[in-house]
């Protein structure tokens, strides 16, 4: 009966060992594939589904784009507000963004104030053309942010599959240059 006893007992912590190690991995998971002030999928979960979308358009020869976003301005916000009031833009723009994209698309927060977009099953530039239209969009309203009623802009880089590069670094590389010289153009291009 003590032997029993002790079974039970070990099979229980066993059970309660397995819980915490799964929870553990689900938080490393989580650390390591999603951006903790946004909840959005940051660089490398994005760099992953675009080493995917890659490899199926190839097979189907599809297209798909790669928009790169820029926030204008944003390091003005935190220097004039603070990162508390810079972090809530940031998650409310990664909201709007959000509302911007199709179910099988992926929206990531790569850095600061940028962000990348993955569109796939998109039949051309018009459907890249009409998601940047969408994000023009819901800019034109304002942020309230901690009581204050913000204004933002956003510069827009893109690049498509297979035109502008066969693979996924090149297609970051070629958006990240569009939204550098968008940038230039003084924002909001």
């Amino acid at each position: 009966l003590r032997y029993r006893s002790l079974i039970l007992e070990n099979e229980q912590y066993k059970e309660q060992l397995e819980q915490l190690l799964q929870e553990r991995t689900d938080e490393v998971d989580r650390l390591a594939y999603f951006d903790s002030a946004t909840s959005l999928p940051n660089r490398r979960f994005f760099e992953d589904r675009l080493a995917k979308a890659v490899s199926t358009a190839k097979l189907a020869k599809q297209t798909f784009g790669v928009l790169f976003i820029s926030l204008d301005q944003f390091k003005k916000v935190n220097d004039s507000l603070g990162h508390g009031p810079g972090d809530s833009l940031l998650l409310e723009f990664a909201e709007r963004l959000r509302s911007c994209i199709g179910e099988t698309d992926t929206v990531a927060r790569f850095a600061n104030d940028e962000f990348a977009v993955l569109r796939t099953q998109i039949q051309g530039t018009k459907d890249v053309i009409e998601t940047i239209g969408a994000l023009s969009q819901v800019l034109k309203f304002s942020f309230e942010v901690e009581g204050q009623e913000l204004f933002a802009t956003a510069s827009v880089g893109v690049s498509l599959y297979p035109l502008d590069g066969e693979d996924g670094q090149t297609l970051l590389k070629n958006a990240g240059a569009a939204l550098y010289k968008a940038k230039r153009f003084g924002g909001a291009n």
